[in-house]
């Protein structure tokens, strides 16, 4: 183990409390010398190498790098030493053939040059640079931390920050000819920010994506505006050997933790994506410099390295200021994944700061593809609250209060004692005097009720049943950015075509949630009493990856000042006393949109059918209002609630605000089919918004003739169950 100047052996360390398998350590951590750049690989034949270099003013790293390496045979539970490396730091493991590689720099400061060595033997020799043809790179200035090789297009890829060096597969890789470097793009004033904020990139590859390089997104000294920005990488693209190429509009992607150097690789087996970052809690986000929040790692996936979906938390402690686990850098061992972290942890020795690390930990996340939160809720009856927490290979991570708002039927939570879960994820809370409260899995408020269908389980809940996937819940308590990952359970802002965005109770006001951008996703929900308005420059597009789209209106009145079109058919559903108002233009883009409800839909602007369906079960008009513009090509369809009788001279109301709609109709119109001699008078459709069943010519009675007469100007607008006996 090693020993810094000043300590001793009879100084003991007491790794007992240390989460995951100590693969290294010295008992005290200091900003003048501690650990750094830890890696990991597994060995075709099983076993595992890491290594770590040192770092620090009184390390020698500014004139000779020194990098430990470490070998286990049996998973990571026992480590042996496979001795040091000098002049080698920031250095990065990859097998490549029936070699073992490790490529870095030579030393920490300016004029340093790459390394590169080969082992033979599984880490247990390595070759020495003497030259350029044999390891020993003529000014190419050395890797900034490390970053997995990958292997793509028949070369390797090697990150060098925001650029890459490459060689053909089967080269010979100690030989500098066989390199090739790219450019690295400039640094254009992003954020106003002069100076460049993107370091340690991490190299990653796919099919889909080709090579690119990711970077953090943080200046060395932020301005002040700065901090109030979300977490974001950077995604730059790899073209060919020799270019790279950076698109600002699309190029930075939220990410949480993406302020700090993280770990980033692809996995085949899944076709995703994988990050290890250090995301900052909410408890967090006030009173620290956010790149130095090292106490929380998790674990982080993307379909296309845009859109980041936090998967679980697996490290956490309190201690933020003097602990962490830090520069994560990961490879895969069948279903699990095999994570190096730069740990700093309180062993008995003198602590600093979070960043200095003093351990070298392996740990594992098991069936990492299928991995979820464990999560557990707690009844805090004193403080009258109830709290979220998930359990990590070390501490709880505390994930801020469960139940989202402040009143909840009128009045705020007052002595939680008991906490249930239905098997749909809905939450009972009980109160002291007996008030019994149900929540959904995400926290948002959904009514007062008599009883539970579950038994209470006291004041812990463990394991807790999680929303359902793609359900995304705003839990600021007033306006903010939808662009701003910080403002959604989890990190989890929905810009997918498998996300639904919830509007709940947490909002204490009427609030507005601001979208510059176009945003994709598969639904919406309002579920509030408090007005929500969605407002911005940009524009929503409605496209479920599977089945419809949704929206849906539970709670309050709600408005969208943005644009709106359909990717997919979608189904709106507006329950009686709800409202959804549309003021910009609605494109159904020859799609259906099936309106359901006793709820309001209104139209306020352009409303452009473009060849689509606008299918509607008649509890409930579709409203057109003051300044909207219909464009009706297309199809109205009525397909009746099953609650509603059509009989002769009964009258729906299909559609309201007729006056606005200039003379147009639409393509066609299909209603029911009728029997028993009745038809269909569509005549009032356009004037009144109205169809009426009547006999057909020549078919009706005197007595069905007379009941006619009687009904005219009978109007069934929201009829409910049970309404005609």
């Amino acid at each position: 183990m090693a020993l810094v100047a000043g300590e001793t052996l009879a100084q003991t360390a007491d790794l007992s409390g240390v989460p995951g398998e100590v693969v290294n350590y010295q008992l005290n951590a200091t900003r003048r010398y501690f650990f750094s750049d830890p890696e990991i690989v597994v060995l075709p034949n099983g076993d595992y190498v890491a290594s770590h270099a040192l770092a620090g003013r009184d390390s020698n790293s500014g004139t000779s790098g020194t990098t430990s390496l470490f070998r286990s045979s049996d998973k990571g539970a026992t480590w042996s030493s496979l001795g040091s490396l000098s002049n080698m730091l920031r250095g990065s493991l990859f097998v490549s053939g029936s070699a073992l590689y490790l490529i870095g720099a030579n030393k920490d400061t300016a004029g340093n040059n790459t390394q590169i060595r080969k082992s033979l033997d599984n880490g247990s020799t390595w070759t020495t640079p003497t030259g350029t043809t044999t390891g020993l790179f003529s000014s190419v200035g050395g890797p900034g931390t490390p970053t997995n090789p990958v292997v793509y297009g028949g070369r390797i890829w090697a990150g060098f920050t925001t650029s890459v060096y490459s060689a053909p597969v089967g080269s010979d890789l100690l030989n500098q000819a066989n390199w090739t470097g790219s450019d690295a793009p400039p640094w254009n004033g992003y954020f106003g920010v002069s100076g460049p904020l993107w370091f340690e990139g991490q190299v990653m590859a796919s099919s889909a994506t080709g090579v690119v390089i990711m970077p953090k997104v943080r200046p060395e000294s932020p301005p002040v505006n700065f901090t109030a920005k979300p977490p974001y990488a950077a995604v730059i693209g790899v073209t060919s050997p020799t270019t790279t190429t950076f698109d600002p509009a699309t190029g930075f992607v939220p990410l949480p933790g993406g302020e700090k150097k993280f770990g980033g690789s692809y996995d085949a087996v899944s076709g995703k994506f994988y990050v290890l970052s250090n995301p900052v809690l909410s408890m967090y986000e006030s009173g620290t410099v956010p790149e130095l929040v090292r106490n929380t790692g998790a674990m982080l996936s993307s379909k296309d390295l845009t859109h980041w979906d936090v998967e679980k938390i697996f490290l956490y402690t309190s201690n933020v200021y003097q602990e962490g686990f830090q520069y994560f850098q990961f490879d895969y061992d069948g279903s699990d994944m095999v994570v190096a972290s730069r740990t700093a942890f309180n062993i008995g020795g003198t602590m600093d700061r979070g960043h200095d690390s003093n351990l070298l930990t392996v740990h594992k996340i098991q069936n990492f593809r299928t991995a979820a939160p464990d999560q557990l809720l707690v009844a805090d009856t004193a403080n009258n609250q109830v709290l979220r927490y998930e359990a990590t290979q070390d501490e709880n991570a505390p994930l801020g209060s469960f139940t989202l708002g402040a009143t909840f039927s009128g009045a705020a939570l007052d002595k939680p004692t008991d906490l249930a879960q239905a098997a749909n994820g809905d939450v009972y809370v009980r109160e002291q005097a007996g008030r019994i409260l149900r929540f959904d899995a995400l926290g948002n408020f959904i009514s007062s009720v008599s009883s539970a269908p579950v038994a209470f389980q006291g004041t812990q809940l463990t394991s807790i049943v999680q929303p359902a996937s793609g359900e995304r819940a705003w839990t600021q308590p007033g306006s903010g950015n939808w662009n701003d990952i910080r403002n959604w359970y989890y990190w989890g802002r929905p810009d997918t075509n498998e996300e639904i965005a919830n509007f709940g109770s947490a909002v204490l006001t009427s609030s507005t949630v601001t979208i510059d951008e176009a945003v994709t996703m598969k639904g919406m929900r309002f579920q509030s009493d408090q007005q929500y308005t969605l407002s911005g420059s940009g524009a929503i597009t409605i496209a479920s990856g599977t089945g419809s789209g949704s929206i849906a209106v539970q709670r309050g009145a709600h408005q969208t000042l943005l644009s709106l079109m359909l990717g997919t058919d979608t189904a709106a559903s507006a329950i009686a006393g709800t409202s959804l108002a549309f003021k910009q233009a609605i494109d159904l883009n020859g799609k259906e949109l099936r309106v359901t409800g006793a709820g309001l839909f209104s139209a306020e602007g352009r409303f452009d059918m473009n060849g689509g369906t606008l299918l509607l079960d008649g509890l409930s008009p579709f409203t057109f209002g003051a300044g909207s513009t219909a464009i009706l090509d297309g199809v109205l369809h009525f397909d009746p609630d099953p609650i509603l009788t059509i009989a002769a001279g009964r009258s729906f109301d299909l559609l309201d605000g007729t006056a606005y709609l200039s003379g147009q109709q639409f393509q066609s119109v299909i209603l029911p089919p009728l029997s028993g001699g009745m038809t269909w008078d569509t005549t009032s459709l356009y004037s009144t918004g109205a169809v009426i069943v009547v006999p057909e010519p020549g078919g009706a009675s005197l007595v069905g003739a007379l009941g006619l007469m009687l009904y005219v100007g009978h109007r069934v607008r929201r009829e409910r169950s049970g309404a005609d006996g």
